[in-house]
């Protein structure tokens, strides 16, 4: 515990404050964003989950052809490879957290059912024991003590500095990051258990822009830039000097970065429930360039239902305004009337998620 015990010699630098203020700004919006995202809530979980376990897969180096990541992730599919069982593992530990984050109990019990849940039928995980000497009168003996006991200190430290209201949050959750790594108290996957925790005690602590938007996708965009803080923040750790400041700003940004695509969602949710979507979708489909696809609406329009935008093409076909280019996997629409009054923009570059996850319904 060697962050979280030293945590009063720390300080919040300017940028950090500034961005504190915005991040909780937001923050104080969520009950607006749950309200507004209610409807459709459980696609946007179901789709949120899916894309954490792609990413978290594509952080630990799994490797799956891209069939068969869409099968187990997007389907359910049976495993048939330790990597495949892995994929599917971590699914349902997303669900698991999606579900009860609030409730998870800051225990060394939970944190190793944790561990074992991730890597089941894959590792046995369990905690490290070492040795250890004690002084017995005058003898020196030696005996195996069981890691778990620095899992409950740590806990325990962390819990007690939360309730004592001094510490902004994300600076808690940070350092509790950094000495879970150092203490190092699972048999394996350390690394990949301490970056689950990290999501884990932020929607506890109430952060929830991370049920609408992918967490692990965004550690996956900037991961260099993730390692070479957390790299930081370990120097001088075991003597108590190591310096979180960089490793917390990027939590921060990150937080803020996904309450700014969780304002943008409900603002758009919002409009569409304002107007027929079908002539939002026209509006959108009138925007994007003479020759655009059903992926590009989907793009827009992420929980639109297919047999609208259906509807939407049909009616506009009808309408002479659009006529199909093609037919199955590669199928297009081209535009007939050129909109004077709408600018044409070019549609958002697709993540890897999103080249390698979409749906190809045409």
């Amino acid at each position: 515990m060697y962050c979280l015990n030293n945590i009063d010699r720390l300080t919040i630098n300017n940028e950090t404050i500034i961005r504190l203020l915005y991040l909780y700004e937001y923050k104080g919006k969520d009950f607006y964003y749950e309200n507004v995202l209610k409807s459709n809530l459980a696609q946007i979980t179901r789709q949120t989950i899916e894309r954490d376990t792609f990413y978290i897969g594509k952080l630990m180096g799994l490797n799956i052809s891209n069939n068969r990541q869409k099968l187990v992730i997007k389907k359910d599919s049976e495993p048939k490879t330790l990597d495949e069982k892995m994929l599917r593992n971590i699914k349902n530990v997303l669900k698991i957290i999606s579900e009860k984050s609030e409730e998870f109990v800051l225990s060394s019990n939970e944190m190793l059912h944790l561990g074992i849940r991730l890597y089941k039928e894959v590792k046995n995980i369990s905690y490290k024991t070492v040795v250890v000497e004690y002084q017995n009168n005058l003898l020196t003996e030696k005996k195996k003590e069981s890691l778990r006991k620095k899992m409950d200190d740590l806990l325990n430290e962390y819990s007690k500095l939360v309730y004592s209201k001094k510490y902004e949050l994300t600076q808690l959750v940070t350092n509790f990051y950094i000495d879970l790594i150092n203490l190092n108290v699972f048999s394996d996957g350390n690394e990949f258990i301490a970056l689950i925790s990290i999501y884990i005690l932020l929607l506890k602590e109430k952060f929830k822009m991370f049920k609408y938007v992918s967490f692990f996708e965004m550690i996956y965009d900037r991961y260099d830039e993730f390692k070479a803080a957390v790299l930081k923040a370990n120097f001088n750790w075991k003597e108590g000097f190591s310096q979180t400041n960089d490793l917390n700003l990027f939590i921060v940004d990150l937080l803020l970065n996904g309450y700014g695509k969780v304002d943008k969602l409900a603002s758009d949710t919002e409009f569409d429930s304002k107007i027929k979507k079908s002539y939002n979708i026209e509006n959108t489909i009138m925007k994007l360039g003479e020759v655009f696809t059903k992926e590009e609406i989907r793009e827009k329009h992420p929980y639109v239902s297919m047999s609208t935008i259906d509807r939407t093409l049909k009616r506009m076909r009808d309408e002479n305004k659009i006529r199909p280019n093609g037919v199955g996997r590669n199928a297009s629409w081209i535009k007939l009337v050129d909109y004077e009054r709408f600018e044409a923009t070019p549609s958002r570059q697709l993540s890897l998620y999103d080249l390698m996850m979409n749906d190809d319904e045409n």
